[in-house]
């Protein structure tokens, strides 16, 4: 099995400002999942995420941090302390990374980033706004660039939204055959991004660095378009 090499993804918030049809987010929005509340990832979580991460970064098996998830990462009333927390955490080395729907992107907000130099990616949900934020951080000199998934690179989240976001591409997966693991805005570790309904949760930031092995989400795997290792005996449809 897997070791976890990374926590790759720090996920802020499970919140988010909008509700597009083709993401799972507004179903945790509506509370239909119990494993997946809708709350802000606490100070107090983040940091011991970090301490995770560090260990990481440490060992050599971390070379990015994700800092979204499901939710809308600008909508945390704490981004600018996460963001300057998580670049003092992982040296100047370590590329830190977050996608935004560009709602909340200001070019007040953007200057007041720019010292920790994420790098910004904007999805382009709706269409006049993003490219609007867009600007603003391409005017600043930020990397990133632009997404443009539901058009171009759909996908059902692995059967959690309806069929007709099924893409036709498979790749593998850089969680199972690289050792990534997810940290949800509760603090539960898991090893999947897509994880709308908190199923793939085994373990917690709280539990001892390092100390815990990657485990495939079996449900989810089984309908995914990112490829498994054949060892992990999972029939992929």
């Amino acid at each position: 099995m897997t070791k976890i090499t990374s926590l790759h993804q720090i996920e802020l918030t499970s919140l988010c400002n909008l509700r597009c049809g083709y993401c799972p987010s507004p179903q945790i929005m509506a509370g239909k999942h119990p494993n997946r509340p809708a709350l802000d990832m606490t100070l107090e979580t983040f940091l011991r995420a970090l301490e995770w991460v560090k260990h990481f970064v440490k060992q050599g098996t971390q070379t990015e941090l994700n800092i979204a998830g499901i939710g809308e990462s600008t909508l945390h009333p704490l981004l600018l302390t996460f963001v300057r927390l998580a670049r003092e955490a992982v040296g100047p080395d370590v590329k830190i990374i977050f996608a935004t729907n560009g709602l909340l992107m200001t070019e007040e907000l953007a200057r007041a980033l720019l010292p920790y130099r994420p790098e910004i990616h904007v999805s382009l949900h709706q269409v006049e706004k993003g490219i609007k934020a867009d600007r603003i951080l391409r005017s600043l000199g930020f990397a990133g660039g632009r997404t443009l998934d539901p058009a171009t690179g759909q996908n059902d989240w692995a059967g959690q939204v309806g069929p007709e976001w099924k893409g036709n591409y498979r790749f593998p997966c850089p969680w199972a055959h690289k050792g990534h693991a997810f940290a949800y805005a509760d603090g539960a570790i898991g090893s999947c991004c897509l994880d709308a309904n908190g199923s793939g949760k085994f373990g917690h930031v709280n539990d001892e660095i390092g100390s815990l092995p990657w485990k495939p989400n079996e449900s989810l795997c089984a309908r995914c378009y990112q490829i498994l290792p054949a060892s992990y005996g999972i029939k992929q449809g």
